[in-house]
């Protein structure tokens, strides 16, 4: 049997958890908060396995550029959900490249660009 698993990707963790949106959306969903609640590759897999072996829905809200790489990586079916800083969803889609603009991977890609910039001696 598939997991149920939603991943929420906000800019505002906090801000989503206290939405109405979201406590509607995931009623009777063990609700996980990432990385507050964070693990690594090896510990992540075993929390799917456990997910899957029990079929405990669960809803992932994270701002974590991590996570959404490794569950991509996985291959296990996750329903995606891109919510704005205020605690609407933007979209949803079962496929992470049809959720639209992906706010928290752009700003871990322009913190990348400042970070090497001062690396390789680039003034700014």
């Amino acid at each position: 049997m598939q997991p149920d698993i939603t991943i929420h990707l906000a800019e505002s963790t906090g801000n989503l958890l206290q939405s109405e949106a979201f406590i509607k959306d995931n009623m009777g969903k063990l609700v996980y908060r990432y990385p507050e609640n964070g693990k690594n590759a090896a510990q992540l897999q075993h929390f799917i396995s456990y997910i899957e072996e029990h079929n405990t829905p669960v809803a992932i809200v994270t701002d974590s550029l991590y996570l959404l790489r490794e569950f991509h990586l996985t291959k296990v079916p996750v329903t995606w959900k891109n919510w704005d800083a205020a605690g609407k969803e933007y979209k949803t889609s079962a496929n992470v490249n049809d959720i639209g603009e992906i706010h928290i991977l752009d700003r871990e890609l322009e913190q990348s660009g400042r970070y090497l910039d001062q690396e390789n001696g680039v003034s700014m």
